[in-house]
């Protein structure tokens, strides 16, 4: 049990360590991933493919949607609409959902996307996507 929590806290302080508050909701959502990868690791959602993929889907409709034109209140409310519903439907195309990735999707449509939302997501699932391939066996 130790093991799981130390493996969780590493991945949420990577997480913390490349962004800073701003971006609240993406620290949120790989909360939320760790937590169904390390409590429900036989779920669907928990499979490293929807860990991974539907992250990587919540970013590039994030980014979309961040960039619509005339990025104001009205459109930004709209570009949220878009990249969570866009995700959505993103992950169950390919299969890959995981309910978390839409809360990046939402954060990076409202803050944009940049290196660090990028590569603090990427690092976070990738880690919890190794932990969860070594010892999501154990967790059962």
């Amino acid at each position: 049990m130790s093991r799981i929590l130390g493996v969780g806290a590493l991945a949420f302080v990577t997480t913390l360590i490349l962004l800073s508050m701003e971006h609240v909701v993406i620290v949120s959502s790989v909360g939320a991933s760790i937590f169904i990868a390390l409590t429900m690791p036989t779920s669907e959602t928990a499979r490293n493919r929807s860990l991974i993929g539907g992250h990587l889907i919540g970013l590039v409709t994030g980014a979309i949607c961040s960039t619509l034109p005339g990025f104001i209140y009205v459109n930004s409310l709209v570009g949220c609409a878009l990249a969570v519903g866009l995700s959505t439907m993103g992950m169950m195309a390919t299969n890959t959902i995981h309910p978390p990735a839409a809360g990046t999707a939402l954060d990076v449509a409202l803050e944009g996307d940049s290196l660090n939302v990028v590569s603090a997501i990427l690092t976070s699932v990738t880690l919890l996507a190794l932990v969860h391939k070594l010892i999501g066996r154990r967790l059962r």
